[in-house]
C-alpha cells in the first residue's frame, strides 16, 4: 500500500487531471489483441512469447499511464479500466521477474509500487484495495488475475464499460462453477480462499451462501458446511 504522503500526491494528481478536463474513453483494441494473442481461452498465459516480444507489452502499459480515470469517469468506465489495467500490470510484473514459477518468487509482489501513472508508483494491493474494492462490486474478485492457478482466469478479451455487467456475470459463474477451485455439494463445499480473504464485499448485503448461490449450478443451505481450499499460487502458464 501507498505511504500517506504518495497516496496524498495520487489523490491530488487525480483532481488535477480532472479539473483540466484530461479525462478520455479508454480505447481497448490493442489490448484486447494481445490478449487474444497470448492468453488461451482457459486462461493459459503464454508467458515466453510475451517475453520475447517485451516492446509490446510496454507499449500497451504505455498507453494505460496516459488515460487514468478522473473523479468524473463514469463507474462502470472506472472497473473496467482497472481491472484491465490490474491484469495487464500484473504480466508485467511477472515479465519483468521471468523466468518464474510462481508470482511469490518476486519479493512482496503485490506491495512493490511499480504501476506509474503520471510519476506515482502503485502497487497491485492499492489497486484493488484503495480503488476497486471502493467501487462497491464484489464482483471484480472474479475479474483481476493474480497470475495464479487459483485465481479466477485471466479472460483473454478486456473488460469493456458497455458490457461490464455482463462480463462480470460470466466471470462469476465460470469461477464459481469451476470444480478446480469451488467444489460445491449440498451438505458441505470447499470454496476458493477469496471467499475467506474478502468475506466482507460478498457479505455486505447478503450471507456468503446467498451470494455463491447467485451463480452456482449446485445451490448450498444455510447448514452447508463451507470450508476454504489451500491457494495454488503456481504461475498461470
Amino acid at each position: 500500500m501507498l505511504n500517506k504522503p504518495t497516496m496524498k500526491k495520487f489523490l491530488l494528481l487525480t483532481l488535477f487531471i480532472n479539473f483540466l478536463g484530461f479525462s478520455q474513453k479508454m480505447d481497448y483494441k490493442e489490448y484486447n489483441n494481445f490478449l487474444s494473442k497470448y492468453v488461451s481461452f482457459t486462461g493459459n498465459v503464454n508467458y515466453d512469447n510475451i517475453y520475447l516480444n517485451k516492446p509490446e507489452l510496454e507499449a500497451l502499459v504505455l498507453s494505460f499511464e496516459k488515460n487514468v480515470p478522473t473523479t468524473t469517469t463514469p463507474k462502470p468506465d472506472k472497473i473496467a479500466f482497472w481491472i484491465n489495467s490490474y491484469n495487464l500490470h500484473t504480466i508485467k510484473l511477472i515479465i519483468d521477474n521471468y523466468p518464474l514459477n510462481s508470482i511469490n518468487d518476486v519479493i512482496d509482489p503485490f506491495k512493490v509500487n511499480f504501476i506509474s501513472y503520471k510519476g506515482i508508483l502503485l502497487s497491485l494491493d492499492y489497486v484493488e484495495n484503495e480503488i476497486l474494492r471502493k467501487l462497491d462490486d464484489p464482483r471484480i474478485h472474479f475479474g483481476i488475475n493474480s497470475a495464479s492457478i487459483s485465481s479466477p482466469i485471466l479472460v483473454n478479451e478486456v473488460f469493456e464499460p458497455e458490457t461490464l455487467d455482463k462480463q462480470l456475470n460470466t466471470a462469476a459463474r465460470f469461477f464459481i462453477n469451476d470444480a478446480s477451485k469451488n467444489q460445491l455439494a449440498k451438505d458441505q463445499a470447499s470454496v476458493s480462499k477469496i471467499f475467506q480473504w474478502y468475506k466482507n464485499d460478498f457479505t455486505s448485503s447478503k450471507s456468503l451462501v446467498e451470494f455463491i448461490n447467485q451463480f452456482a449450478l449446485v445451490k448450498l443451505t444455510d447448514t452447508t458446511v463451507l470450508t476454504y481450499k489451500e491457494f495454488d499460487f503456481g504461475l498461470n502458464k
